[in-house]
């Protein structure tokens, strides 16, 4: 397996071809007797999804959906429709689903609990992530949407201590990707990828509010997440991280406790007092403005908020 994966990583598309074509011909017609390494190939597809060969890594994404897929009917689960291979639309039937999932909570009798250890579930979701900011589009787009959809129609059986590994081991780090992500590329290379940013955070928003009695407690954590991004030298991630935080309040506003008030007006002070231009403000003093109780700091009747 992990010569195999040494394979897809390689440089040189002759030997992505010969490694993927191997591992082809063994899931086609040894699958069912490799139920225990189900985990190992789910691994070894998503190395194939981030090779070199955009159409090999078109073809590992539909294998993978299909491991996925037969992973979790194995543990006793329905099918996600995010894992339907023959689906062009995938992200605008899941979401369209999810519509009603936001509304109305799902009652306990509604799917069979499933057996996945969460030692699985942490593996299959750290492996995810890493697709969410890949450099080919169609292959960031289904690795958001699968990744998410798991966490959205799973995240029930999820004790809050499992969130607390999700949250540390998943969706920080994959927020951490999208910053070195926008610092590493240039404008032009970002074009086509503010779109996959907006779908993340949305999800992650959705998620939040999904499941907020387990989430809630962990409020303050999202919010550094998304202040982080906010902070971000890159304007066009910090305008999509301030777009979204509106979208926290609005969608969730009905949940928010007293506590997350108050987190949340400490942060919008925050992100004023951070974004507030300074330095034109005292320059414009000089020429004849006045200054604020906090030295030579002026007061301006236009607070230049860019982001």
């Amino acid at each position: 397996m992990d010569i195999l994966g040494l394979g897809a990583e390689s440089e040189k598309k002759n030997i992505i071809h010969y490694s993927f074509s191997i591992s082809e011909n063994i899931m086609n017609e040894n699958l069912d007797s490799l139920k225990e390494l189900l985990s190992e190939f789910i691994i070894l597809l998503i190395r194939f999804s981030k090779c070199k060969s955009e159409d090999i890594a078109v073809k590992a994404l539909d294998y993978l959906k299909k491991m996925i897929g037969r992973m979790i009917q194995d543990a006793g689960n329905k099918p996600l429709a995010a894992l339907d291979t023959d689906n062009d639309t995938i992200l605008e039937k899941s979401n369209s689903e999810h519509e009603v999932s936001k509304e109305v909570p799902m009652s306990e009798g509604d799917d069979a609990p499933s057996s996945l250890s969460e030692g699985h579930w942490i593996t299959l979701l750290t492996s995810l992530f890493t697709l969410c900011s890949d450099s080919k589009k169609k292959i960031r787009r289904e690795g958001t949407t699968i990744l998410f959809e798991i966490l959205k129609s799973y995240g029930k059986e999820f004790s809050q201590d499992f969130w607390q590994v999700v949250l540390s081991g998943v969706i920080k780090p994959l927020f951490d990707e999208i910053q070195f992500y926008f610092q590493s590329k240039n404008e032009e290379e970002l074009l086509s990828y503010n779109d996959s940013c907006r779908e993340i955070f949305s999800n992650m928003i959705d998620v939040y509010y999904i499941y907020y009695d387990k989430l809630g407690s962990f409020t303050e954590d999202f919010l550094k997440i998304l202040m982080h991004c906010i902070d971000n030298p890159k304007g066009n991630l910090a305008k999509i991280s301030i777009n979204a935080l509106k979208q926290l309040i609005t969608q969730c506003h009905t949940k928010f406790s007293e506590n997350e008030w108050s987190l949340m007006v400490n942060i919008c002070s925050e992100i004023v007092e951070n974004t507030t231009p300074y330095q034109l403000l005292e320059y414009q003093a000089g020429a004849g403005g006045k200054t604020s109780a906090r030295g030579d700091r002026p007061v301006s009747s236009k607070v230049f908020w860019e982001k």
